[in-house]
């Protein structure tokens, strides 16, 4: 097995990238083929196809918001609670965002002030979460929605 002992100093994406790019086929993490019935089994996900999903998010990130020079805050909320949240983090951090993972479980206020005391007011969400995301707009929390493809 590889050692990645001189890792410790980088980001979190060249991490991902250079395991990727070393050890593509390496275990990254077991997730349910099933999330309504664990009893189907788990698969594996390697650091190949992570450093690959990873790059696609950024990408879409870069094509549909741009990148940012200043550290922006991008929101991200889905009603799954799986592992695009990772893609999410990993590929903000690729496009120079610094990300906040809203939860569904926040009332309309507290998103609202969330999104305030954040600055952030661009909101990347799950498929059909617009009107909801929408909702949450005000004179004090403007909002642009962006959902991201499957």
């Amino acid at each position: 097995m590889t050692s990645y002992n001189n890792l410790h100093f980088r980001v979190v994406p060249h991490i991902v990238d250079e395991i990727a790019k070393t050890a593509p086929d390496t275990k990254w993490v077991e997730v349910p083929r099933n999330n309504d019935n664990l009893e189907d089994g788990y698969k594996i996900l390697t650091f190949g196809q992570l450093s690959q999903a990873v790059s696609r998010m950024a990408r879409w990130i870069e094509k549909t918001i741009g990148t940012s020079t200043s550290r922006e805050t991008i929101t991200f909320m889905d009603r799954q609670n799986d592992i695009r949240y990772i893609f999410a983090i990993i590929a903000s951090m690729k496009t120079g965002y610094k990300i906040l993972l809203a939860s569904t479980r926040n009332s309309e206020e507290g998103q609202r002030a969330i999104l305030q005391r954040t600055n952030s007011k661009k909101f990347l969400h799950g498929q059909g979460m617009r009107e909801e995301i929408l909702a949450l707009q005000d004179e004090k929390t403007p909002i642009e929605a962006f959902e991201v493809p499957p």
